[in-house]
């Protein structure tokens, strides 16, 4: 009936997930798998969102795959996507690098705490088209954004990384708690 109404799905089955995770479950994952920029940037999403920030203390997890970053264009993309993520959710994240038992995320930490070292990795990719010179600019403009994230490395497939990730977790917990919660209670206060 609400598909028919041009609900939102998402949006639609939040209380009935709400019920079911409750408030005694000590982690709640939830898979927005898919294109991210559809979720971040729909109205189901953002409800989605919002309903889990407004009652959870919640982080965002963007997971990276770290083969296809292995490229300095192929990086600045996800890193894009992170960036946009981040300030769209405006909650804590973890920047999970995963497939790391293929592909070692150490050169992508590389990248993010020193723009010089990405610059090298343009450079040596012979690559100087436009979008090699503005992934160039951009890799300064995102360095501010890299001190807002929590990165670690993962792997599924062997169980690499999990205990740094849900330590990175923990942290951007306390963060929401510390940070991000007040600012939603103001948020709400403002509306009222």
């Amino acid at each position: 009936v609400a598909q028919g109404m041009g609900a939102d799905p998402a949006a639609v089955a939040f209380d009935t997930l709400q019920a079911a995770v409750g408030r005694e479950a000590d982690l709640v994952i939830v898979d927005t798998a898919g294109q991210i920029e559809v979720f971040t940037w729909s109205a189901g999403g953002t409800v989605v969102t919002e309903a889990f920030a407004s009652q959870f203390r919640t982080v965002v997890a963007f997971v990276a795959d770290s083969p296809a970053c292995a490229l300095p264009q192929s990086f600045m993309c996800n890193m894009l996507q992170a960036c946009s993520v981040l300030y769209k959710c405006r909650l804590p994240m973890v920047l999970a690098f995963n497939k790391v038992d293929a592909s070692p995320h150490t050169v992508l930490l590389e990248w993010m705490a020193d723009f010089e070292v990405f610059h090298e990795a343009l450079d040596a990719s012979g690559d100087e088209s436009y979008a090699a010179s503005l992934s160039r600019s951009l890799s300064l403009v995102l360095e501010e954004f890299y001190q807002n994230l929590r990165p670690v490395g993962v792997s599924a497939a062997v169980g690499l990384g999990m205990d740094a990730f849900l330590g990175a977790v923990g942290e951007a917990a306390e963060e929401y708690c510390r940070e991000y919660w007040p600012e939603l209670e103001r948020r709400r206060a403002a509306r009222r």
